[in-house]
């Protein structure tokens, strides 16, 4: 019966009273014998990569989920200082990794190779704190930008609202956020793609 090594996946050549499990390290099992064990949070990344799937691990869904909660639950119930700053840094931690997200599946429909390097990652996430930074401090820019919000919730809403952008200058102190979608934008670049 193959056995669960925490290094490597399935592997028959461990034998069932040396197997490991996730969270647990037998010291004594030959195969870890030549390898280094890397508990961090770069071991628990897929093996092969698929266009897109950078939305699918913990520090999108969870910025994405951070500023759903924060804007339909927090906002309303206390609006505030730290509530706008919230969202900010969510958005800035899961925009970029949409952005690259979308050029994935663009390459992919078109054929080419598709899986994003560091380039486009130091790219995407300088797009989004340019853009970023722009809307927050020139006023027509940020209308422009709320405009366009309003159009893009317009299907799920039924009707067209613009979305009211406070410029606040401030609101610069969360651009650290951008780093979050960095460092796991450059992670997903040293992974295989999975064809």
């Amino acid at each position: 019966m193959p056995g669960y090594n925490a290094g490597s996946g399935f592997n028959a050549r461990v034998p069932p009273a040396r197997m490991l499990r996730p969270g647990r390290v037998d010291v004594e099992a030959p195969a870890l014998s030549s390898i280094a064990l890397n508990l961090s949070y770069v071991q628990h990344v897929p093996e092969r990569r698929s266009p897109a799937d950078l939305l699918v691990r913990p520090v999108p869904i969870t910025a994405l989920l951070l500023l759903v909660l924060n804007d339909r639950v927090l906002k309303p119930a206390s609006p505030g200082w730290f509530t706008g700053k919230l969202s900010d840094a969510a958005g800035l931690a899961f925009t970029p990794l949409l952005l690259l997200a979308i050029l994935e599946l663009l390459r992919a429909a078109a054929r080419r190779p598709w899986q994003i390097g560091r380039r486009s990652a130091f790219a995407s996430v300088g797009l989004v704190v340019a853009a970023f930074t722009i809307v927050k401090l020139v006023e027509p820019a940020g209308n422009l930008y709320g405009d366009f919000l309003g159009l893009l919730r317009s299907p799920f809403l039924g009707s067209w609202r613009t979305v009211i952008i406070t410029q606040d200058p401030t609101d610069l102190v969360v651009l650290p956020a951008a780093a979050i979608a960095l460092l796991e934008a450059l992670v997903a670049t040293r992974r295989p793609t999975s064809g």
